[in-house]
């Protein structure tokens, strides 16, 4: 039920990005450097079963980075070259962030009191863990064009954020600190400030995460465990970016013009 309803969702997203990207003109290509709103150490324990049929108990002592990087595609409908004082338009977002978290494990007992048997062969081990994040959003866009080469643009989006991989290289066992199960409805807020230039747009912006709302929380059957990892609805992400969007329309013209001129 839960993957139904999981693939579902992203459907969704992916049919209706796909339709507005046919609808829409002007593409462009962002960057972004984000702040991880966290100060918790965050604990769990892992159980790992030896070959002479002991265990060792382990605490994973575990901290997210302090910053993700992302890149994105934003696509624009005509209103945004609109030359009109204000104007008021439709955009649609795609990207992908990747952030790490790293991890070490202390040693808290063993199966056995007989200190021979003891293996504990990973205390004090130190790991990373990378999180790979695709995301979608729609935005409702409003344009301010106070002189010929300056815009500002307000811009209010609905979006899905989904945690599509979690690796911990060179281990076994699951590091991760945030859960892969949970998509997250999220509500922005991005104000930027756009320069016009002859053949291209250079816009830079402030990605703000204003609410996130966890998906699909309820347990598909009664028999399913618990996660008890936390949710990537818990992280919030504040960004500064740049975004490069060529004026197609005016580089052909140019190349045109040019050409005939040659």
């Amino acid at each position: 039920m839960f993957i139904r309803c999981h693939n579902g969702c992203l459907s969704i997203f992916l049919l209706l990005s796909a339709h507005v990207v046919n609808a829409q003109f002007f593409f462009g290509a962002g960057y972004d450097l984000a702040a991880i709103h966290t100060n918790d150490t965050y604990e769990s324990y892992l159980r790992v079963y030896n070959e002479n049929e002991t265990w060792d108990l382990y605490k994973m002592n575990q901290e997210l980075g302090v910053l993700s990087q992302g890149v994105s595609v934003r696509n624009y409908g005509q209103k945004f070259e609109s030359d009109q004082t204000w104007a008021a338009g439709y955009s649609i977002e795609m990207g992908y962030r990747y952030f790490s978290s790293k991890g070490q494990m202390m040693y808290q007992g063993s199966s056995t009191g007989h200190s021979d048997s003891i293996v504990n062969v990973l205390g004090g081990y130190r790991y990373k863990t990378r999180y790979h994040i695709v995301r979608f959003t729609h935005y409702f866009d409003v344009h301010y064009n106070p002189s010929e080469k300056v815009k500002i643009s307000q811009s209010i989006g609905v979006g899905l954020n989904a945690l599509v991989k979690v690796n911990t290289p060179g281990v076994d066992f699951d590091g991760a600190i945030i859960s892969p199960n949970y998509p997250t409805l999220t509500f922005n807020y991005q104000p930027q400030i756009t320069e016009k230039h002859e053949r291209f747009y250079v816009t830079c912006f402030v990605h703000l995460n204003l609410f996130r709302i966890p998906l699909f929380t309820k347990p598909s059957s009664p028999f399913q465990q618990p996660d008890s990892r936390t949710w990537l609805s818990e992280i919030r992400m504040q960004s500064i970016g740049i975004r490069i969007i060529p004026r197609i329309k005016q580089w052909q013209e140019k190349e045109k013009e040019e050409h005939e001129n040659y």
